[in-house]
């Protein structure tokens, strides 16, 4: 929200307003531009699509959305619109988290840097947290679960556990070091030293409640990677290495985390650490 000249970002959750003040947002804009990373254009946007290349894929995206029933006609078998809660399960509650530190977020872009090696070394609760609050719980995640595989978090057994974003805890869905599982999930790629594996999964029953087409599943994927970089980005904040690949086997990550395959599937994988 702003006043007057004031930027504010407040919490959604517990109403706090913190004021971002002016020159922190001009010297964001600033670093990025000075680094190439949003290039400032006084091409209109039509203009600046074509230059890179993209319009035919804007050309694409809009012929997909068309030409396919929406199951808004009530035979569509009770798709639900929201999450299963997993009552009968046991919960690890997780601890308030605390307010991450005013920093340019200029300066957490160009610091984020994708680590393949980690320490071993454990990560606290808290850490926990404040990454799956920041970084999961603000994105809607209508269409999108975040499972995690625990594997160096302290007071957290290891296990896979799956994110209730809404009460902010982990609903435990398997007991056990499934480091080896993982490890070759992942294709062997440097997960097996990292605190905790997040798997981000879809819900395509849910997804494709209103929009079943095509673009609803471009859709998925646009969403899986948005929420990847938001988890990447507070872990960054918080001084965490991170790692992240879509080129997983859903094979076996699915079997992990006790997903069919078909109505769900795991999509993507970020790691964070030490």
């Amino acid at each position: 929200m702003t006043v007057a000249n004031k930027w504010y970002l407040r919490d959604p959750v517990s109403n706090h307003e913190t004021e971002v003040p002016i020159r922190l947002l001009r010297s964001t804009i600033g670093k990025l531009s000075a680094a190439g990373k949003i290039p400032l254009s006084t091409k209109s946007p039509r203009d600046r699509w074509i230059a890179h290349d993209w319009f035919h894929s804007l050309h694409l995206y809009a012929e997909m959305r068309g030409g396919y029933p929406n199951g808004s006609n009530g035979n569509d078998g009770g798709i639900r619109l929201f999450p299963n809660r997993q009552r009968d399960k046991n919960v690890v509650r997780l601890p308030s988290p605390r307010l991450l530190p005013l920093m340019d977020t200029a300066d957490v872009l160009l610091k984020r840097r994708t680590w393949r090696a980690f320490k071993a070394d454990m990560i606290t609760s808290r850490d926990l947290s404040d990454a799956l609050y920041y970084g999961a719980r603000r994105y809607p995640l209508r269409s999108l679960d975040v499972y995690l595989i625990i594997l160096r978090v302290d007071n957290i057994p290891r296990g896979v556990y799956r994110y209730n974003a809404d009460a902010h805890l982990l609903e435990t869905v398997r007991e056990g070091d499934f480091t080896d599982s993982i490890y070759n999930a992942s294709q062997r790629q440097y997960v097996d030293n990292s605190a905790v594996v997040f798997l981000i999964s879809a819900d395509y029953s849910r997804a494709m409640r209103d929009n079943r087409n095509a673009a609803a599943y471009s859709n998925i994927m646009i969403d899986a990677a948005r929420l990847a970089h938001l988890i990447i980005l507070t872990a960054t904040c918080l001084g965490l290495k991170n790692f992240l690949t879509p080129a997983i086997k859903e094979s076996i990550t699915d079997d992990l985390l006790t997903l069919d395959g078909w109505s769900k599937g795991s999509l993507y994988l970020v790691a964070i650490g030490r």
